[in-house]
């Protein structure tokens, strides 16, 4: 285990609350890692790269994202964007700051209420997963996910959670799992089905998409999951996808996910794949580890064993 730790706390999580959550509980924090962890507070869109480039210079190799979900994929994109995908030796712990923390479940610890991954008795090396993407420029670009991607309904629904109604903002931090239901079913009956090509190995799918989940987790939002036996270490990605849904259908899938119940449901696929393209007509919602973007194409592929994960 590195001797030698950061803390990357964003201010601006959940709407400017995490600087009250981590007042809370940095005391605590400091007890638990090693003596000398640097602690960096920050406000998007700071620059963190010059910073994140001197601390690996001075040896330090464990790194801990105090923050959201989305504080937790900016981290290990700048981390693998520096290292050049290839950060076995760093370290990636998660103290959750936001509404839902996806990245930090299933298991838990906790401090002051707040979930932590922060046990380095437990960690491992985990796969990280890696979506090539045209955005709406038509530029190719790249970004990584360690728990999970999304396309279609639940993508638009996670954007709306971060930049929705005055009900989703009020609701979001007091009465989080009502918030992201709200936004789910305000989704869900305003979205429409898009034409896609998914595309796997040797397999071509054309069909009407309502949503593809891309799971390195099966944790997607709130309580929310899947029953995917998908690992953080197997080398696939779970993919579940719902094929030309009406608004019933999608809210009884949305039902079941509340349950953990979706493989065998009428109109889905579940299968195991390293390697997923899939090409839409129009511009559409891609989001990964809660980071909504828009694209018409986009390539998935899995990084095996990528970087160490604590709490597992």
């Amino acid at each position: 285990m590195p001797t030698k730790y950061a803390v990357l706390v964003n201010l601006d999580a959940n709407n400017g609350r995490a600087a009250r959550r981590w007042e809370s509980i940095a005391a605590e924090v400091a007890l638990r890692l090693p003596p000398g962890t640097r602690v960096i507070s920050f406000h998007p869109p700071t620059d963190l790269k010059p910073i994140l480039k001197a601390l690996l210079q001075e040896g330090v190799q464990g790194f801990v994202s105090a923050g959201g979900d989305g504080s937790a994929n900016f981290l290990l994109n700048l981390l693998l964007r520096e290292t050049g995908e290839d950060a076995r030796q760093l370290i990636l712990g998660g103290i959750g700051l936001g509404s839902s923390n996806d990245f930090i479940k299933p298991k838990q610890h906790f401090l002051q209420g707040l979930p932590t991954r922060l046990e380095t008795q437990t960690a491992s090396l985990v796969d990280v997963g890696k979506a090539e993407f045209r955005d709406t420029s038509g530029e190719w670009k790249v970004q990584y996910f360690i728990a999970n991607a999304s396309l279609g309904v639940t993508a638009e629904a996670n954007w709306f959670f971060n930049h929705g109604d005055w009900f989703v903002q009020f609701t979001k931090d007091r009465w989080t799992d009502l918030a992201i239901v709200y936004a789910a079913l305000r989704t869900i009956m305003r979205f429409k089905n898009f034409q896609a090509i998914l595309a796997f190995e040797r397999e071509v799918l054309e069909t009407k998409l309502s949503n593809l989940a891309v799971l390195k987790s099966p944790y997607v939002s709130g309580s929310f999951h899947f029953d995917d036996p998908v690992q953080r270490d197997d080398g696939f990605f779970g993919l579940n996808a719902c094929l030309d849904m009406k608004k019933t259908e999608l809210l009884g899938v949305l039902a079941g996910l509340a349950k953990g119940h979706f493989r065998g449901r009428p109109k889905t696929l579940s299968i195991a794949k390293k390697e997923l393209s899939v090409q839409m007509q129009t511009l559409v919602a891609l989001e990964m580890d809660g980071e909504v973007f828009q694209t018409t194409e986009v390539r998935f592929s899995v990084i095996p064993q990528a970087i160490t994960l604590l709490g597992l």
